[in-house]
């Protein structure tokens, strides 16, 4: 009940809070030299136009001084003017802007200053560039300080989309499937880790309404939650497994991880926690702002494994284990089946050419056996006397062996004879 209110907390202040507390822009916070000479740069030459961002215009067959170029420059600056985001702009064709074109007259820049550089106003600027881009021969290009932030926002999304939603989730649970059997012993991690992730988000949110961070610590918080979140559960179920395994009752067997195998956990996210805080020392604000993201859901991903992991085990109790067994014998019987089938297909073959022909060596085993039977029999004939027996010959009567358990009652005369 704690941890799905904290979770809905969490959602909130993150639905709320997050797009106010993450910035796109980057800087050093030790003043280096380089932040030094800008300074100076802007005290000693107070005068000078301040530039927001710059459009390139290039022509590889024109020059600026053809009519297709003049036109083309003079449409741009028309269509960026309409947009309603731009104070002001600067071409070659108004005096004094011969400075603005490239040594060989293919390329000329473009400055610009914007009215408010909000992301509507930057992505209307982007739209007319990219509608001009490639038209009758000339290349048009954008850059500058609001335009680069929207591409960091918008590699951002698509790695976080790509990468950790698209990727690593189905990925992640193909695996737990795999180690685990079912999909109830699949979810309790991936159930921890969505927890941590969106707990650490909200804690992110509101720490970015006093410090701003970098839009880049979504990205290093879901990496971190889903693989923490994932390995400690997962260290914690193997352990309950091999408790179960000596005999333990469920109850006993949660309690008994709770007591071991946690301790690991706090290990483990202290030593992962520390290792962050060196980020910290780098003075940077897009490092730090990624330090404070993984020490967030690492904080969070340890609370979750002492208190939410063991409360969820004991209520499910045996019933991922009963479900996985089940599997288990289903998947056995199946085998068994399938075995059985296999081996009566393999006898039948091999019964079936015998009962049809005997093959060549088996055939001629046979009649050298009966060949042997033949002339052991002629043998054993051959010493028995001649004339008893009514008159039949030692060529053609039985072995006496055999004529012994034939006639009993010429046994009995001999007996009487001798």
């Amino acid at each position: 009940m704690v941890w799905a209110l904290l979770a809905l907390v969490g959602l909130v202040a993150t639905g709320g809070l997050l797009g106010s507390a993450l910035t796109d822009s980057g800087a050093v916070t030790n003043n280096p030299e380089s932040e030094q000479a800008k300074e100076l740069i802007d005290k000693r030459l107070p005068g000078r136009t301040k530039v927001d961002e710059v459009l390139i215009v290039r022509s590889e067959r024109a020059r600026v001084t053809d009519a297709a170029f003049r036109m083309r420059v003079g449409s741009l600056d028309d269509e960026a003017r309409r947009t309603g985001g731009v104070r002001a702009i600067r071409s070659y064709l108004a005096p004094g802007g011969g400075v603005l074109v490239s040594g060989d007259g293919h390329a000329t820049i473009l400055p610009l200053v914007l009215a408010e550089p909000t992301s509507d106003s930057v992505d209307k600027l982007v739209g007319v560039v990219q509608r001009a881009d490639g038209r009758s021969g000339f290349a048009v290009h954008i850059t500058g300080e609001h335009t680069a932030g929207r591409d960091f926002s918008k590699v951002s999304e698509s790695d976080l989309r790509t990468g950790e939603l698209q990727f690593g989730l189905p990925a992640a649970l193909i695996v737990l499937l795999l180690v685990f059997g079912t999909v109830v012993g699949a979810s309790i991690p991936l159930l921890m880790a969505m927890i941590s992730i969106v707990v650490g988000l909200g804690l992110v949110a509101i720490v970015g309404q006093v410090f701003e961070l970098n839009l880049f610590v979504t990205n290093m918080l879901v990496a971190m939650g889903l693989a923490l979140g994932i390995d400690y559960s997962l260290f914690i179920v193997s352990r309950l497994r091999e408790e179960r395994a000596r005999g333990a009752d469920t109850r006993t067997a949660i309690l008994t991880v709770a007591s071991t195998a946690t301790r690991a956990v706090v290990f483990s996210g202290t030593a992962f926690t520390l290792a962050m805080l060196g980020m910290l020392i780098v003075p940077d604000t897009v490092l730090r702002s990624l330090a404070t993201g993984a020490i967030a859901v690492a904080i969070v991903s340890i609370a979750v494994a002492l208190t939410f992991h063991p409360a969820l085990l004991m209520a499910l109790g045996d019933v991922g284990q009963q479900a996985q067994a089940a599997l288990a014998r289903r998947a056995g019987r199946a085998f068994g089946r399938r075995r059985g089938a296999l081996l009566g297909r393999r006898g039948a073959g091999r019964a079936a050419p015998t009962e049809r022909q005997p093959g060549p060596g088996r055939g001629a085993a046979a009649r050298r056996r009966r060949a042997a039977a033949g002339t052991q029999d002629r043998r054993l004939g051959a010493s028995e006397p001649s004339g008893h027996d009514g008159g039949q010959t030692g060529s053609d009567r039985p072995p006496a062996r055999l004529r012994h358990r034939r006639d009993p009652a010429g046994q009995h005369r001999r007996r009487r004879a001798a």
